[in-house]
């Protein structure tokens, strides 16, 4: 009876561990969906009141708003999208984790939390721009009141306008690195490792993997929301009175080197990252004699996103007639240069689709035969990739910043094209590791035999 009694103890544990896991993840989607009411709650309460501020505010002040606020519009609206995309993969059971090193799968979020973790981002940025206005307005009234005599009938806000932005920063910033174990560590602390990753990775890491290439990709179509973050820090250091969106500024306007700077820095990472590619591909190999490989073309891709950028920041630096004569053709020329190419290897190279890897077949159709989603959504992907792609050209362009909302329509316009990029980005990568063509390192049978079945 005792041996009897100890033979069933494993098995009643085990049952025990998956009940306890059962519990623990029914717990979590309880505290997700209350954290979503809540933030959703703050984000229409936000909202509403940024409404009836912001209008009150003079140009200057909304010019700030704009400043310091919007660089988070594109990143939460990206991070809804990477939710979307979870969700959508987990329900069609398409084994996207294999695609990432095996000692990060397990870092990676699931779709409900990234979800609220884009909700809560909104609902934060949110809050702090309707703090942040209300404050402005209180601030402003407060002045005059000291100008006429009459201090008692205004008083100061409790934080000041500057105060509640660099809240808001070094809050995201914090949430990211804090080493407790709330709110997906793991996850946390992954993202923190791959950011370092790519700006060193082509110099010190002992190689680029596709996480990698994958953060820097998004980084490219970031590049807004980057000279924004760029341009918001520089107005809080320098001085928070003057307009933000004035050609004239020389140290925090459009006419600094800074400004240019931040936008190449995405495709500066990517051409790194291809150069490093490259190399170890030609050390594997053995060639030591210099030949074109993929990755040079692709490294060549991202040095056409340079002359848009450049061309575009001698707007602020030359007449209006030398402009239109002479370098406004040749940015259009640039822009177009760009995108034709970024084209081309979306849809031939990252996508593998077209008649560049097979000869087309007998029914005369340009896409591979052995696709993972319908064939009206490959056709519809190639043609509002393209177009979606000459919006990213114009986010480039810092001559164009002043046009607050075209902007911020492009800068949402790209986050949801790369959104789409990402599904067959992705569902290539698992084709390449059924195919043999990626090494996975220790992988388990059952992830190995998942992989084959997807494709």
């Amino acid at each position: 009876m005792a041996g009897a009694h100890q033979q069933h103890s494993p098995a009643r544990e085990a049952g025990n561990g998956g009940a306890t896991s059962l519990s623990g993840a029914h717990t979590r989607a309880r505290t997700s969906s209350a954290l979503n009411l809540v933030f959703l709650g703050i984000l229409c309460f936000a909202v509403a009141i940024l409404m009836r501020t912001f209008p009150a505010l003079t140009y200057a002040q909304r010019s700030l708003v704009q400043v310091y606020f919007q660089p988070f519009v594109p990143l939460a609206l990206m991070l809804a999208l990477w939710a979307a995309a979870v969700a959508a993969w987990d329900g069609a059971d398409v084994p996207w984790r294999a695609c990432f090193d095996l000692s990060t799968r397990r870092a990676h979020m699931s779709a409900t939390d990234a979800w609220t973790l884009a909700v809560g981002l909104a609902a934060a940025v949110a809050a702090s721009a309707a703090a942040f206005s209300h404050a402005t307005l209180v601030k402003t009234a407060h002045v005059h009141a000291l100008k006429a005599g009459t201090p008692e009938r205004f008083a100061p806000p409790l934080l000041s306008p500057t105060a509640i932005v660099v809240a808001l920063y070094l809050g995201v910033l914090a949430f990211v690195v804090w080493p407790q174990n709330v709110f997906n560590a793991a996850a946390r602390k992954h993202f923190a490792t791959t950011v370092a990753r790519v700006f060193v990775a082509p110099m010190w890491c002992p190689r680029v993997n596709f996480s990698d290439f994958l953060f820097a990709d998004v980084l490219t179509s970031l590049a807004k929301s980057l000279a924004d973050v760029e341009r918001a820090v520089c107005h809080l250091v320098v001085t928070d009175s003057s307009d933000p969106l004035s050609k004239g500024m020389p140290v925090c306007g459009n006419a600094s080197w800074s400004v240019p700077f931040a936008l190449a820095l995405p495709s500066l990472i990517r051409f790194a990252q291809c150069l490093r590619a490259h190399r170890d591909a030609a050390h594997a190999r053995g060639v030591t004699t210099m030949y074109m490989s993929l990755d040079l073309w692709n490294a060549l891709k991202y040095l056409t996103a340079l002359p848009v950028i450049c061309l575009s920041y001698l707007n602020h630096h030359v007449d209006a007639e030398e402009w239109v004569s002479t370098w406004r053709p040749l940015w259009l020329l640039a822009a177009v240069v760009n995108t034709t190419y970024s084209v081309y290897w979306d849809v031939t190279r990252d996508w593998e689709l077209g008649a560049i890897h097979r000869v087309i077949d007998s029914r005369r159709q340009l896409l591979r035969h052995d696709l993972l989603y319908s064939r009206e959504f490959y056709y519809y992907l190639i043609a509002s990739n393209t177009a979606m792609r000459f919006a990213w050209s114009y986010k480039l362009s810092s001559h164009l910043r002043s046009r607050v909302a075209a902007n911020l329509v492009a800068a949402c316009v790209e986050a949801v094209r790369r959104f789409q990029w990402i599904f067959v980005r992705v569902e290539v990568e698992i084709r390449k590791i059924a195919n043999g063509e990626r090494k996975l390192v220790h992988e388990r049978v059952e992830l190995a035999e998942a992989v084959n079945a997807a494709v």
